[in-house]
């Protein structure tokens, strides 16, 4: 039997990388992000290796747990529940709306 991959939810603090320009002149921001995985660890180098395209370093990772169905049920903010829908169709990671900070 082969192993089902799990969709998983965090809150994710991420770093720019000198020279990128993606998050402006922030140094950084906080955002949400949905994949699917295997397993958490899996779930966190996707992350990783999304965020390396876009010239960011993961930071921290919070609050991250799989999404049940009964979680789906009980009502989500609109934006997770697109991200929700959109790794479901492409296999993807989705991130959530970048808050930017100017923190070190």
């Amino acid at each position: 039997q082969r192993e089902q991959k799990t969709l998983w939810r965090s809150v994710i603090g991420t770093k720019q990388r000198p020279g990128v320009t993606f998050l402006g002149n922030a140094i950084g921001a906080y955002t949400n992000v949905v994949s699917s995985a295997y397993n958490v660890g899996r779930f966190r180098s996707k992350v990783e290796n999304a965020l390396d395209e876009l010239g960011l370093d993961l930071t921290e990772m919070e609050d991250t747990y799989p999404i049940t169905q009964s979680f789906e049920n009980d009502g989500l903010p609109d934006e997770i529940a697109r991200m929700i829908q959109t790794v479901r169709e492409i296999d993807s990671v989705a991130f959530g709306t970048f808050y930017v900070h100017n923190e070190p």
